[in-house]
């Protein structure tokens, strides 16, 4: 015959024991990862503190003026000043080519009004 007997009150306090010392360990491992990511905050932002401290410390004087650089504006091998200088004639050809196919445009509109009575 099978019995069916409850969970006795010794065992249903020890469970609770455990349960409550699991919640003590969850609330400590809690506070130790607040410890230890305010720890990793400080670390991370001691550097920028660091600077900012030296910054008021010291007595910073403006920097005065630098003369303009006369030399030439970019240390381009010949090879790019080529190239550069290629595409810049081929722009200018280009827009020549543009400028003076417009005018052509406007010449041979205007013939055509004037041949057809318009003008």
């Amino acid at each position: 015959m099978a019995t069916t007997r409850g969970i006795s009150r010794a065992t249903k306090a020890k469970h609770a024991e455990l349960e409550e010392r699991i919640r003590q360990m969850r609330r400590e491992e809690d506070s130790i990862k607040d410890k230890i990511y305010k720890l990793e905050a400080s670390i991370t932002a001691a550097p920028v503190f660091m600077a900012g401290s030296r910054l008021r410390n010291r007595n910073l004087i403006a920097a005065e003026e630098e003369d303009e650089y006369t030399g030439r504006p970019f240390n381009r091998t010949r090879w790019q000043a080529q190239r550069l200088s290629r595409a810049r004639s081929r722009q200018a050809m280009t827009a020549l080519l543009l400028v003076a196919t417009f005018v052509g445009f406007v010449y041979w509109f205007y013939l055509q009004l004037r041949n057809n009575g318009v003008l």
